[in-house]
């Protein structure tokens, strides 16, 4: 399988649209009540008791939470309950998918281009690994063990995850493009100020020869 991915040129989007919110005590909060419900998800074994409790966890719950302005360690928990309860029961997939829950991810995760745990969860999840318990710190040598190394085919999961991983890329790609356009343009006026600077020092010596001339 291959994932074909054309850019379009990047856009210039205003800075408050996509405004993180700070870490504050609201955020620790959340952040552990997100983790207890991960504990706790993960402790039900029974297929029944797993639909109740779908329907208190459920695809409308986290959907709620995503927010391009949510603090990013929040990000990281609310992706990796998703990911248990989208791993656990093929239902819960299915209600995540029917309710645009797969498009509202990739418009959302677009904005969380720089965090290597998101990246990483949705690779845990395309490749069917689990993404719980967290690593405390992910690294490149993390990706590359999600990918057998010898050589066997692997069957990709929850391949609308794909749509997020690309949207998450063309982010990274755009702010490169316009890092680079931006220094371009700043060496470009370095060089005509510089260049400008030297037509008025060789005026000015221009003009005192011919007046000492005078």
């Amino acid at each position: 399988r291959f994932v074909i991915m054309t850019f379009n040129p990047p856009e210039i989007k205003s800075r408050n649209s996509s405004m993180r919110e700070s870490m504050g005590k609201h955020v620790v909060v959340r952040n552990l009540l997100l983790e207890m419900l991960i504990d706790l998800q993960v402790t039900i074994k029974t297929e029944e008791l797993l639909e109740q409790w779908h329907k208190i966890v459920s695809s409308k719950l986290i959907t709620y939470f995503l927010d391009e302005a949510v603090h990013p360690t929040s990000m990281r928990w609310i992706m990796t309950l998703l990911g248990v309860c989208l791993a656990s029961s093929p239902n819960f997939s299915l209600k995540f998918f029917t309710s645009g829950g797969y498009q509202g991810l990739t418009r959302v995760l677009q904005s969380f281009y720089d965090s290597p745990d998101i990246f990483y969860i949705l690779f845990c999840l395309v490749f069917g690994k689990p993404v719980y318990p967290r690593l405390p710190e992910v690294r490149m040598l993390d990706f590359h063990a999600l990918v057998p190394n010898d050589g066997s085919r692997v069957e990709l999961k929850f391949v609308d995850l794909l749509d997020s991983v690309v949207a998450m890329a063309k982010s990274t790609f755009d702010r490169l493009i316009m890092q680079s356009m931006l220094a371009h343009q700043s060496v470009n006026l370095s060089q005509m100020s510089a260049s400008f600077v030297a037509e008025l020092v060789e005026g000015n010596a221009d003009m005192i020869g011919e007046l000492q001339g005078d």
